[in-house]
């Protein structure tokens, strides 16, 4: 099951939310690959920001201030996982490996498009769903997923939270 619903928050917020995350003052950490360890591709790499983790907790000074007017409508009763991931433009499309973020564990997955580009989440077997600026993708944590890069801009953001 999915659901896909635009305009998530007030656009008042998001505006807020877009300004921090988009800011050359967010920090971003770079990660050597996007799906599992010991991939050979070479672009295959990106850069994240965990806000939440179950083992860390609270990770990030935004942590209250970009998830609260999210947290406001997601309807979770458990968070597992908050990270935000930022892919850069690669001048052609990658398309990432299909994965399922926590394989055993039942939970929802919540993404979250800072901003709008020709980007997009697959669901395997469902189809693709642009990445446009506050639009908010929910679906079972058992569908295979992946990631598609951008061309038309510099850098695609968004916020995963996997949630109970």
């Amino acid at each position: 099951m999915y659901k896909k619903i635009d305009n998530f928050i007030s656009k008042e917020k998001f505006k807020d939310v877009q300004e921090v995350m988009m800011s050359e003052n967010f920090n971003w950490f770079f990660q050597n690959y996007v799906v599992k360890e010991g991939t050979s591709k070479q672009n295959d790499y990106f850069f994240s920001h965990i806000f939440f983790n179950e083992k860390l907790g609270v990770n990030s000074p935004h942590y209250g201030f970009v998830l609260h007017p999210i947290f406001q409508v997601l309807n979770a009763n458990k968070i597992i996982r908050v990270k935000a991931n930022l892919y850069i433009n690669h001048n052609k499309k990658i398309e990432h490996e299909y994965h399922i973020d926590y394989p055993n564990l039942k939970h929802k997955v919540a993404l979250f498009s800072i901003n709008t580009n020709n980007g997009y989440t697959e669901l395997e077997n469902i189809g693709t769903f642009n990445s446009v600026e506050n639009r908010m993708l929910i679906f079972d944590g058992d569908i295979k997923h992946r990631s598609v890069t951008q061309t038309d801009c510099k850098r695609r953001i968004n916020i995963n939270i996997n949630f109970i």
